[in-house]
């Protein structure tokens, strides 16, 4: 199978390496093959981590101690989020940014203060917005369905604003969302999901 391996095809790249390292068949292969099927993982990894970024959400929650007196501590949490068009827009999870007050937009060397333009509960989603032009807009998929497709999601994992995990598609629910069979940590909730064109399937 990877003796007719295309190294221009990105489906068949990235479905080569899933191949590879998940069946448990050893194929005949040589090292060059394994480097364009890994050249061409990394460069779909580092196109679409362009569209990226790490939140994060701050607000000041007060309390009584025991002497009955109130003290305010600043509770904060980190997620992620996608860059939508040119204008500033961001969107990301409803749950992350309910009840939270501030917000700092984390991508490469910029951190800028963004504003919770709305929450959209039925959806599960939120729209935050910066003054500033970063990164690249995330490009919609064309595509209802994606059942069986793998698919790599995109998020902070562990102060790594891109990190990229593999999954697949288990197929779209009835009200639209997305079920996705792979591993996710706290920080990339609210990352994107795309399928192996680098289309944007969901958050």
């Amino acid at each position: 199978m990877l003796k007719n391996f295309n190294k221009t095809a990105r489906v068949i790249l990235i479905g080569l390496f899933m191949a590879v390292f998940f069946s448990q068949i050893s194929y005949p292969t040589n090292s060059l093959e394994l480097n364009g099927i890994e050249t061409g993982f990394n460069d779909l990894v580092h196109e679409l981590s362009n569209s990226i970024v790490t939140i994060e959400a701050t607000k000041a929650v007060s309390y009584s101690n025991m002497f009955g007196s109130g003290e305010e501590v600043i509770s904060s949490h980190i997620f992620s989020g996608i860059i939508y068009d040119t204008l500033g827009h961001i969107i990301t999870t409803a749950k992350a940014v309910a009840d939270m007050d501030h917000f700092l937009v984390h991508f490469d060397e910029y951190k800028i203060v963004a504003e919770k333009i709305g929450v959209d509960y039925q959806t599960g989603l939120a729209l935050l917005k910066v003054d500033k032009r970063f990164g690249v807009p995330v490009q919609l998929s064309r595509q209802y369905l994606c059942s069986g497709q793998v698919i790599i999601a995109l998020g902070n994992s562990y102060g790594v604003r891109a990190s990229p995990i593999l999954g697949f598609c288990a197929g779209m629910r009835p009200e639209g969302t997305v079920q996705f069979a792979g591993m996710v940590t706290a920080g990339s909730i609210g990352g994107g999901m795309f399928n192996l064109s680098g289309d944007f399937i969901g958050v």
